[in-house]
């Protein structure tokens, strides 16, 4: 298995996260790259006013390119084909501003903000400085139990943003234009939630612990991940297993190497044997038997 990346972020709740991609990357000039996940908390848990914003380089545009998401049912600014894009979702429906990207968007740096003002209720889209998408809603983010990730997010690890994040932030409020644009601000300001940055993310490298291996980390949220297994299967880096995750646990696959019937010229018949119904009883061991001897 390989070397797992964690990362503390410098928010206010010092969020752990987790490098899932295997070719994923941190640079601290460049920033980050691959699928990374972060703990959940409930001060993400934003169902009013709220500022998403990532500095970015983008690569091959095209699919769906989350950059900061909430699962894919509450919040995210993304990259969807050739279009940047921010939205918010209510009670399954998708409330969305987006702008199309120039021919010369890939290779360079970008600042994207997304700006949802519940009071005024506008949801706008900031490209580099500019007012480049708004829309009216009076509808408001429904809460979610989805985990915040960088590069993906949470419900969909199979989408992956093209590129390298910087920076990426999260505010619990509507910043204004100036705001945005201001130099000055820090990890401590009014209505910071969550505070990426490439150069400064505290790290820690660690190896997988030695042992046999489980579903229970989800087919999506291993490293590497398919993607194959529904959200709540996540272990993200807070360590703890979601409802599918248990369901998962469930299909652990115990294998013997019994022979079926006597062996003949030395060689063993292997039998696989799944008791789903009683997981604990589920055997983690190879055995060889030959004419009645181990």
């Amino acid at each position: 298995m390989p070397e797992r990346t964690l990362l503390t972020e410098s928010g206010p709740a010092a969020l752990r996260g987790e490098i899932l991609a295997t070719r994923g990357r941190l640079d601290r000039d460049k920033g980050l790259s691959g699928i990374t996940v972060f703990a959940r908390h409930d001060s993400l848990d934003l169902t009013g006013s709220l500022t998403l914003e990532a500095w970015f380089t983008p690569g091959v545009p095209g699919y769906h390119q989350p950059i900061v998401a909430k699962g894919d049912t509450q919040y995210a600014l993304k990259q969807t084909d050739r279009r940047v894009e921010f939205f918010i979702c209510s009670d399954g429906q998708w409330i969305a501003v987006n702008w199309p990207v120039p021919d010369d968007w890939s290779g360079r740096e970008h600042h994207v903000a997304g700006v949802f003002d519940a009071d005024a209720g506008t949801l706008t889209l900031y490209v580099d400085g500019a007012v480049r998408a708004t829309r009216a809603t009076d509808r408001r983010p429904t809460s979610t139990t989805a985990p915040l990730s960088l590069a993906s997010d949470a419900d969909n690890q199979t989408r992956e943003f093209d590129g390298t994040i910087r920076r990426a932030r999260v505010y619990a409020r509507a910043l204004t234009t100036a705001e945005l644009a201001s130099e000055d601000r820090a990890p401590g300001d009014d209505g910071v939630r969550f505070w990426f940055d490439a150069a400064t993310v505290r790290t820690e490298r660690k190896r997988p612990a030695p042992g046999p291996s489980s579903r229970t980390a989800g087919t999506r949220g291993d490293n590497p991940t398919t993607g194959r297994s529904s959200p709540d299967g996540i272990v993200t880096a807070d360590r703890r297993p979601g409802a599918s995750g248990r369901r998962d646990q469930r299909g652990r696959h115990g294998t013997s190497a019994s022979s079926a019937r006597p062996a003949r010229t030395g060689r063993g018949h292997p039998s696989h044997r799944v008791p789903l119904h009683r997981p604990r009883e589920c055997r983690r061991a190879l055995e060889l038997v030959a004419d009645g001897a181990r």
